[in-house]
């Protein structure tokens, strides 16, 4: 699918739809989809959690960014609002 909205791309999926594409799909990209997956939210972000983290430990190369950064020190800042900055 084509992302459907910059934040919550998967928005015009239900919750049965996102389960059924992690049984089908997420085997063929690394870590499969937890056996009994259900439709609960917490679920689905576990399974995408532990599918996304392998990936991410695994990766050669990894990409961030910072609020600012001093190239003559390598100081750099990252402002944190969203949990994003774990």
């Amino acid at each position: 699918d084509h992302p459907s909205h910059i934040l919550v791309p998967a928005i015009h999926r239900n919750r049965g739809e996102i389960r059924d594409i992690f049984r089908e799909r997420m085997g063929h990209w690394g870590r499969p989809a937890p056996q009994g997956l259900t439709d609960r939210p917490a679920d689905l972000a576990e399974a995408a959690r532990l599918h996304l983290r392998e990936k991410f430990l695994n990766a050669k190369v990894g990409v961030s960014g910072a609020n600012f950064m001093v190239a003559e020190s390598g100081t750099l800042v990252v402002v944190e609002s969203e949990g994003n900055g774990r």
